[in-house]
Parts: structure tokens; sequence; C-alpha cells
């Protein structure tokens, strides 16, 4: 939730204002842009690493090029929703990265299943080949 500038400062003066309520202040803390600019930034390079990392385990289980295909679908999931999210004209926050980081984990289990009908049924027309010969 965004909050307008000095909205501690009014709290703290009400509470103040009530001198039976006993209310002292014991912290008041700032978070601002800079903060923002860090999490974006580790969030980024989180979610390049984790794309480089599924690219490495499907390529190492599967082929390269199901790797690639892999990450493309990823890629593609996560701008559609993003692109979706923009154009309703709502405010990003830290639920819409966890739903975000959803996506992505929901979209690499389903290629990883679709991989894996995929390669058994390449087992299964090359052994159906191989019995025809």
């Amino acid at each position: 939730m965004d909050s307008a500038t000095g909205t501690g400062d009014n709290v703290k003066a009400v509470l103040s204002g009530i001198p039976a309520a006993g209310f002292h202040l014991l912290s008041q803390d700032h978070i601002g842009a800079t903060v923002g600019q860090e999490i974006q930034k580790s969030a980024v390079i989180a979610s390049l690493l984790s794309l480089f990392g599924i690219l490495i385990y499907v390529a190492v289980r599967y082929e390269f090029s199901f790797a690639v295909g892999a990450v493309l679908a990823v890629i593609h999931d996560v701008l559609m929703t993003i692109g979706w999210y923009c154009l309703s004209g709502r405010e990003f926050n830290a639920t819409t990265v966890a739903a975000i980081l959803t996506i992505i984990g929901f979209s690499t289990n389903d290629t990883i299943v679709i991989f894996d009908r995929i390669r058994e049924n390449l087992k299964l027309a090359f052994a159906a080949r191989s019995a025809k010969s």
C-alpha cells in the first residue's frame, strides 16, 4: 500500500495528542525507492539465473533444442502475463511477483511433463520402426 509523504509524522502527532493512552514512539523507518530498485534488480537477476538453470537442466536431461524451447515457453508465459497485467492498469506489488514466480514454476513443470511424453513417443516410434525392419 502506498502512503503519502509525512504519514508517519501525522500518525505520531495524532497519537501524542492522546496523553491518557500513553503512546510513545519506539522507532520510525522509511523505505524509499532505493530499496525498491534493489529488490527489482535482485528479482531480475534471480529470474535470469533460474532461466539459465532451466536451460542447463533440460539440455542435460533431453536435448539442447528442447532446452531452448523450454526457456522460450517460460519467457512467453511470463511476458503474456505481465502484458495483460499492465494492460489492465493494475499495480505491481509483492503478491504480483509471487504470482509470476508461481507461473514460472507451473510453466516449467508443464514443459518437463510434455518433454517426457515426447521422449516416450519418440522411443515408441523408434521401437516400432526397428520392429518393422
